[in-house]
């Protein structure tokens, strides 16, 4: 596990002169690896600088788009942390605070309360946000579950492939 953590901070301090990097700027970082095939013979490593990417990031799918995360992740595979694991049986209830009309997030939560914090934050920004909910989500559409109380920001996240979200599961609750 040392060997992991030091390929990463390698490679995010190398891409900014030696220093560490600020936390909006590593999905880029992570990306580039990525795609010049620095994680190509450890997915330990990768899974990693995903989870670091990921949680250090104020907002992960804005530094990156759904793709680029996407296939990460699919490399990957399912994330409990920074471990690679199998897919849960089954998901609980999600929760999303979502700014705007066109649902297309990858951050939910299991816990109400916090995706009540992020709505009341979204609108405190001046955002049209809404309180999502989904139950009974295939857990093939599960990425990764963020939970670590160090470095997931003390959060219950469940990062979604949005491809597998049926839309007319999704309801509104506020």
């Amino acid at each position: 596990m040392e060997e992991t953590v030091e390929l990463w901070e390698s490679i995010a301090r190398s891409a900014k002169g030696g220093i560490w990097p600020g936390r909006n700027e590593l999905p880029v970082i992570l990306m580039d690896a990525f795609n010049e095939g620095e994680f190509h013979d450890d997915l330990d490593q990768l899974a990693i600088a995903i989870e670091d990417a990921w949680t250090g990031c104020e907002w992960p799918a804005r530094a990156l788009d759904l793709f680029e995360w996407g296939a990460m992740f699919e490399a990957v595979g399912y994330l409990e942390n920074t471990t690679r694991s199998p897919r849960p049986s089954s998901v609980p209830v999600l929760y999303r605070a979502q700014a705007g009309r066109e649902v297309s997030g990858m951050s939910w939560t299991d816990d109400l309360d916090q995706a009540r914090w992020f709505h009341n934050r979204n609108k405190e920004f001046g955002f049209d946000s809404r309180l999502l909910r989904i139950e009974g989500l295939n857990p093939r559409a599960l990425y990764a579950h963020f939970h670590d109380p160090v470095n997931s920001r003390g959060e219950h996240e469940w990062v979604v492939d949005f491809e597998y979200v049926p839309d007319d599961e999704i309801v509104e609750i506020a």
